[in-house]
């Protein structure tokens, strides 16, 4: 399967690319990033949408790689894993150390 006359394995490798580098611009940039993203609220942030990026660039590329699977079997299984794993630390670690972090900023 081809996406945009690319192999799927190199649109994975891009979307792992790009995530990896979302990633370190956001240890630079992080404010003004999560204002960009501050109109979803806390179902929505930064760390979220680069986590699920790097996800599922790295999910698909190795599901390609090992050809377990057809490319569009792949692909549906990357995008359903990805939000999966991303929901679960959204919810579990990222949320309630911005809860903490807003409660600690007001002096509480």
């Amino acid at each position: 399967m081809e996406l945009f006359g690319l192999p799927m394995s190199v649109v994975y490798l891009v979307l792992l690319f790009t995530g990896v580098s979302l990633a370190f611009l956001y240890i630079v940039m992080g404010e003004w990033m999560e204002g960009l993203l501050n109109f979803a609220g806390d179902a929505l942030n930064a760390v979220s949408l680069i986590g699920y990026i790097t996800l599922l660039g790295g999910l698909g590329y190795v599901g390609e790689v090992l050809g377990i699977a057809p490319s569009a079997v792949i692909l549906i299984a990357s995008i359903i894993l990805a939000a999966v794993i991303m929901a679960l630390i959204n919810y579990n670690v990222v949320i309630p150390l911005k809860r903490k972090r807003r409660k600690e900023r007001r002096g509480w």
